[in-house]
């Protein structure tokens, strides 16, 4: 599972998400994340993307990242 579909499934789109969390995550860098074009995420983002997400651990979401990349 990818990190789009998972947000899909979760909140039905990323300005849901945005809407549903209050996140501080800008809707650009999440799209850079779903697309990987950013890879090297800082500590803090991980950490609420894992919460708002509802991962069960900072590596989880890393193979997700990952698994991305390999496509």
């Amino acid at each position: 599972m990818n990190l789009d579909s998972i947000i899909k499934d979760k909140y039905g789109s990323v300005d849901n998400l945005i809407k549903e969390t209050n996140t501080q995550i800008s809707r650009s860098y999440l799209y850079q994340i779903i697309n990987g074009d950013k890879t090297n995420l800082s500590v803090e983002i991980a950490k609420e993307l894992v919460t708002i997400l509802g991962l069960g651990s900072i590596e989880e979401l890393l193979e997700i990242l990952n698994a991305n990349k390999e496509i």
